[in-house]
């Protein structure tokens, strides 16, 4: 292994495997002892495995790099001067290829996979592509003529930061495992279908705004987590989730406008964490009742939501952890017996936390939140101490809470662990001014904060 600083020197270096050359202002004047021709030579070395040209003032890679057979790991990170990728499509060995900062590179093309235009396999042993913080960055293509065959072995592809991307080509990438799209805020769709994409395990998409649709991913079959976040003009996701109901584990949706749930969603039997966030044109959640493996369920922010499937989430013995965001007087709601987390955050017209949460004999954590309005309950109702599991309590943003329950049953709460007020102003003044109050029944707490 080879560190190249600037002011270093190379020379003789015949056997080298590894070569770092950091922040070089000049490149080439690292051979100082030596003609510029050495740094031909060090790039035509059979033997090396690594390559890092990160921040280096390098305008272009040289054509000889194309004679490192031996190269698995290549790293190109804010090289600004950089304006064309190298031709690295040839390389039989190459498994990491890390592209960031690169600036002033407009278009991946042709002559990022060929140099002399022959058809056949491309980056024939490439595992792992990232492409990230590359603003400049628009068009990427692939070739299409008859023979070709472009990353037969990828499995991670990461693409992220590049803010004037419009399409990603997904055609022909069936080995992919790890597929994640972040930060592209022009990006519109992806070129291609998700076909034969059978082993495909994590799919995000996060932060592109324009991002309108997405490819079906019904055929998706080894797919373990689906996030999409912050797309707010995503409208769908198409495809059949019947043919995800033995693989889908953790689907997350959030900040996007889909106006129903994905067909077939509630087949997914091995699911075991729903997330829906801030999908403000979802009106129903319909038939849960068959997620048999849901550990965790979070809804918030869903402000034209009208009806959930309370009935079939009773039946969901698995479901351990779960948090609602109730924003309409007219939900009505029975719960799950064996339910051990909970947090619910309230909506203004709300007068109270709602009374069936009483039977909740197995709930350890509950968390209250949000519950803002002037005619909410000075104090929290007495048959909290029915809720003889708890052991963390967290009351947070209740602006006109004033008190918490009497004392009588307070005691009742031998389990309770930890108490924390947030944001409650009036309850935690009075938690200041009070020292024989009802305050002082908390004392077997191990643990209780007040914040503002």
């Amino acid at each position: 292994m080879l560190n190249v600083e600037a002011g270093s020197a190379i020379d003789g270096a015949s056997h080298i495997h590894h070569l770092n050359l950091i922040s070089c202002e000049d490149v080439e004047s690292i051979f100082r002892a030596v003609d510029a021709r050495k740094l031909r030579t060090v790039f035509s070395k059979r033997h090396l495995r690594y390559l890092d040209v990160s921040y280096t003032s390098i305008r272009a890679l040289p054509k000889s790099i194309t004679n490192l057979y031996h190269l698995e790991t290549l790293r190109l990170k804010n090289c600004n001067n950089c304006i064309q990728l190298p031709t690295l499509g040839c390389l039989p060995r190459l498994k990491i290829l890390k592209i960031s900062g690169m600036g002033t590179v407009k278009c991946i093309g042709n002559e990022f996979y060929i140099s002399n235009g022959k058809a056949g396999v491309l980056f024939p042993a490439l595992k792992e592509l990232t492409l990230s913080h590359m603003g400049a960055l628009e068009e990427w293509m692939v070739p299409s003529g008859e023979g070709d065959q472009v990353f037969p072995c990828l499995e991670k592809l990461s693409i992220q930061g590049c803010e004037k991307l419009k399409s990603i080509p997904i055609c022909g990438l069936s080995s992919l495992v790890d597929f994640v799209i972040q930060g592209c805020g022009e990006l519109r769709y992806l070129s291609g279908e998700f076909h034969d994409f059978t082993s495909l395990q994590l799919l995000r998409i996060r932060g592109c705004e324009k991002l309108e649709s997405i490819p079906s991913i019904q055929h998706c079959t080894s797919l373990v987590e689906l996030k999409i976040q912050w797309c707010s003009e995503l409208i769908s996701i198409p495809g059949d989730f019947r043919e995800l109901k033995y693989s889908l584990k953790k689907f997350m949706i959030d900040s996007c406008k889909l106006g129903a749930l994905p067909s077939g969603l509630q087949c997914c039997v091995s699911l075991e964490e729903l997330w829906i966030w801030d999908c403000r044109e979802l009106i129903h959640i319909n038939d849960l009742q068959e997620l048999s493996s849901l550990r965790r369920l979070w809804i918030y922010g869903c402000h034209k939501l009208i009806n959930i499937d309370w009935h079939g989430l009773r039946q969901l013995r698995s479901l351990g952890r779960w948090r609602i965001f109730l924003q309409d007087l007219s939900i009505h709601f029975n719960t799950s017996g064996s339910l051990e987390f909970l947090g619910i955050y309230g909506w203004d017209k709300l007068k109270s936390v709602p009374h069936q949460l009483q039977h909740l004999t197995a709930l350890k954590r509950l968390y209250i939140r949000g519950f803002r309005g002037e005619e909410f309950e000075e104090a929290l109702p007495e048959w909290l101490a029915n809720l003889s599991s708890l052991q963390y309590l967290r009351i947070a943003e209740c602006k006109n809470l004033k008190y918490l329950q009497s004392s009588r049953a307070i005691q009742r709460l031998s389990k309770l662990k930890e108490l924390s007020i947030w944001r409650c102003p009036l309850l935690s003044e009075n938690y200041r001014k009070e020292k024989n109050g009802s305050f002082t029944m908390y004392e077997d707490v191990n643990k209780m904060y007040t914040y503002q």
